[in-house]
């Protein structure tokens, strides 16, 4: 999780459980759901966002970047409510991801337009 985040975090504690978690993750068993608040408004359909991402770092951590030299990922991404607060809009989304990559989330909702609220490294002064 990235800091300031908060949640889950699952952990194996054999190797067969461990394995086990793999499996159920590599057969999409185990959903991995997040709840972002995004700027502006996203249309309420569900939208699917696959892009490769790409996570460099040369002696600090750079920002990950959407990428054809990167791995591919994809983010399922539905817009559950919708705000607007002079001079601002935001849209309340949920996310599933079917891959784990550095910073995925960040990057796929900045790569469409809705940058997480109070994300100063993936979006521009909103």
């Amino acid at each position: 999780l990235d800091v300031p985040s908060s949640g889950l975090l699952l952990a194996a504690r054999t190797y067969d459980s461990w394995f086990d978690l793999q499996l159920q993750i590599s057969a999409g068993l185990l959903g991995r759901e997040y709840v972002v608040l995004g700027h502006g408004w996203m249309s309420q359909e569900r939208r699917v966002v696959e892009t490769r991402v790409r996570w460099t770092s040369s002696g600090r951590p750079l920002p990950s970047t959407v990428s054809i030299s990167g791995k591919p990922s994809k983010t399922l991404v539905k817009a559950i409510l919708l705000a607007h607060r002079v001079p601002s809009s935001f849209s309340l989304l949920v996310l599933r991801i079917t891959t784990g990559r550095r910073h995925q989330i960040r990057v796929h909702v900045s790569h469409v337009g809705h940058p997480v609220v109070g994300d100063s490294k993936y979006s521009v002064a909103a």
